[in-house]
C-alpha cells in the first residue's frame, strides 16, 4: 500500500510540474498579493484594515486557484482520458488515489496560509492557532468539494465551468457577512462560514461561539469525503 501511494505521489508531482497552467495558478495569488501591497504603499493607504481585506482576497484566491481548481482539473482530465479508469482497474485503491490527489494541493494551501500573511506583515498574535485551525479545516472542505467535481464531471471543460461557479459563490460569501441576519445564518452553515467568521473579527473569535459553524463544516467534510469514495468506486464499477 505504501509503495502504491509513493508511486501515485511521484505521478502527481510530475503532472503538476509539467503543467504550466497549474503552476501559474499556484503563483498568481502571491503575485497579486505583492503587487497590491506595493500599490497601496505608493498610495499611502496601506493600513491594518486594508491588509486584512487583501488577506481575505489573496488567501481565497490561493485556496481556490492553487488548491481546489488544481484538483478538479487534474482529476477531470484523468477521467476524460481514461487514465483514472486505468488506475482504478489496475488495483489502485480509491483511498490511495484520493490521498495522493490531495497531498500537494494541501501543502500549497498551507504554504499560502503561511507566506501571504507574512508578505502582508500581518501578525495574528495569540489568535494564530485559531486562524490556522479555521483555515486548514476550510482547506480540507474545499479540496473534497473540488475532488468530487473532478470525479463527477466527464470532461475537463465541464469541471472547469462547475468549479468556476463554486469558486465565485464561495468568494462572494465573505462579502455578505454582516449585511443581514439572513445572510449571516446562511454563512454560518456554509463551507466558508468558519473561515469568514475568523477573518472578519479574529480578535474576538472564540470557539465556543462557533459551535454551529464548526459542526456544519465537519458535516461538509464527512459528506463530501463519503461522496468522493462512492464516486471513485462507481467509476471502477462502470469500468
Amino acid at each position: 500500500m505504501r509503495k502504491q501511494l509513493k508511486s501515485l505521489m511521484w505521478f502527481r508531482r510530475r503532472i503538476i510540474l509539467s503543467n504550466k497552467s497549474l503552476l501559474i495558478q499556484v503563483l498568481l495569488p502571491f503575485g497579486y498579493t505583492y503587487l497590491n501591497k506595493k500599490l497601496y504603499e505608493v498610495q499611502g493607504t496601506l493600513n491594518t484594515e486594508t491588509k486584512f481585506r487583501l488577506l481575505v482576497t489573496c488567501l481565497s484566491m490561493a485556496l481556490f486557484l492553487g488548491s481546489g481548481n488544481m484538483i478538479s482539473t487534474i482529476v477531470s482530465e484523468e477521467r476524460e482520458k481514461n487514465t483514472l479508469r486505468t488506475l482504478l482497474m489496475s488495483g489502485i485503491k480509491a483511498k490511495n488515489y484520493i490521498i495522493s490527489t490531495l497531498v500537494f494541493p494541501f501543502a500549497i494551501s498551507l504554504a499560502s496560509g503561511l507566506l501571504i500573511p507574512d508578505m502582508l506583515e500581518i501578525d495574528f498574535g495569540k489568535q494564530s492557532d485559531t486562524f490556522y485551525r479555521a483555515f486548514l479545516l476550510t482547506v480540507v472542505t474545499v479540496m473534497l468539494i473540488f475532488l468530487f467535481i473532478g470525479l463527477a464531471c466527464k470532461s475537463r471543460v465541464s469541471a472547469q465551468v462547475t468549479g468556476l461557479l463554486v469558486m465565485l459563490v464561495s468568494l462572494f460569501i465573505p462579502m455578505l457577512s454582516g449585511m443581514s441576519d439572513t445572510f449571516d445564518t446562511v454563512i454560518k452553515y456554509s463551507h466558508m462560514g468558519l473561515y469568514t467568521n475568523a477573518l472578519s473579527d479574529l480578535d474576538h473569535f472564540k470557539w465556543q461561539d462557533q459551535k454551529n459553524s464548526l459542526i456544519a463544516l465537519i458535516i461538509w467534510i464527512l459528506v463530501f469525503a463519503l461522496l468522493d469514495f462512492m464516486q471513485a468506486k462507481k467509476i471502477r464499477k462502470i469500468s
